[in-house]
């Protein structure tokens, strides 16, 4: 694996995702940009692209895409107007299959495993934008049944989220328990909150929260899909003024299952 995957905290369980756009010929930045997206939300500008490749925005770039279109790794996504350049969903085929069927392979998973590989990146994030971040210990005997890589996507877009919007010097805090039969995660961040408007937070191209509205607010809708789709739920905690905690709900594990 290539060391600047180490600067990015992609795991080596990633190779195999990077493997055919380093066989395109492609520099590590831009064969692991495509990873990175594939991790999180799943979908990009070509704005982004180039910040993080360190490319011109122009022919390039164009070129760059139109050779992942021409294979089937991305496809351009129509919004309208109201997001300047193009957007591109990246293609991770049992992910957004699972997304879109509701089919999905479950199997025995210890949240503390799934817990400590996604800390790990959050705390090298939190490091670099100044923000505090605490990963409470976890009992390793917790387990649910769950398809571990969609588990996964649901809680890095909600630890992204918690970090993006916390100024720095704000704490986000993951906290992963079991009361009453039932697996409590915890994103818990000092963003400020939501405003009080009564929209869906969870919607696509929803509500956004702090002044940075770049986002696209996709990033809860997916993760909300993911717990779905895992047989669990999530709700937001809100504190207008101080900040939020998203809950991650699932049914623990039975002796049986496991």
């Amino acid at each position: 694996m290539s060391p600047a995957s180490d600067i990015w905290g992609i795991q080596e369980r990633d190779r195999d995702r990077a493997a055919p756009f380093y066989a395109l010929g492609l520099t590590d930045r831009q064969a692991w940009f495509p990873v990175l997206v594939m991790r999180h939300a799943g979908v990009f500008l070509e704005r982004q692209y180039c910040a993080f490749t360190g490319t011109a925005h122009g022919q390039n770039s164009h070129d760059f895409l139109a050779q992942l279109g021409s294979r089937g790794f991305v496809r351009e996504v129509q919004t309208g107007a109201r997001y300047q350049g193009r957007l591109y969903h990246v293609h991770q085929k049992r992910l957004y299959r699972i997304l879109e069927t509701g089919t999905l392979r479950t199997e025995p998973v210890a949240i503390a495993s799934v817990l400590d590989d996604l800390s790990h990146a959050a705390a090298l994030s939190a490091d670099h934008l100044g923000v505090h971040f605490t990963a409470e210990p976890v009992d390793r005997d917790i387990m649910v049944l769950a398809d571990p890589q969609l588990l996964a996507s649901a809680v890095t877009n909600l630890l992204n989220n918690a970090l993006k919007y916390t100024r720095p010097g704000g704490h986000v805090i993951l906290r992963g328990r079991h009361e009453h039969g039932r697996v409590r995660i915890q994103v818990e961040d000092e963003c400020g909150g939501f405003p009080d408007t009564g929209r869906d937070v969870f919607e696509a191209f929803g509500e956004r929260r702090g002044r940075d509205r770049a986002g696209l607010g996709l990033g809860l809708s997916i993760s909300r899909k993911a717990v779905l789709a895992n047989g669990g739920d999530i709700h937001l905690e809100n504190t207008p003024g101080h900040g939020c905690m998203f809950v991650v709900e699932m049914p623990l594990a039975s002796v049986s299952a496991i």
